[in-house]
């Protein structure tokens, strides 16, 4: 599986690195395993890493997608909406706590 960043921009208003990035595999990956692959290949922190679209290629095994990395948890979670940070685990810890919480 190779990955290769295709595009990065700062976007200082939102306090994020918004980047464009490919990925060629064999069987397509798991959402663990594409933030791994990302977080060492751009150098992201993988806490306040955000996939926002993943598109695969027709024909090819091959997928092009948008990342969004943000300077801290905070500006994460005032601008992404709660079911994407949960479907992209992140703040693993956080969210055990609360449904910990939630059965009690």
């Amino acid at each position: 599986m190779n990955a290769r960043i295709l595009n990065s921009r700062e976007n200082k208003l939102i306090g994020r690195r918004e980047i464009e990035f490919e990925i060629e595999y064999e069987k397509m990956p798991k959402r663990e395993e594409i933030i791994e692959l990302l977080s060492k290949v751009g150098e992201l922190n993988k806490e306040l890493l955000i996939i926002k679209k993943i598109e695969n290629v027709s024909g090819i095994r091959k997928s092009k997608g948008i990342a969004y990395e943000y300077e801290s948890k905070e500006k994460m979670k005032k601008f992404e909406p709660e079911y994407r940070i949960k479907r992209w685990k992140v703040g693993k810890e956080e969210k055990g706590k609360e449904e910990q919480k939630a059965k009690q």
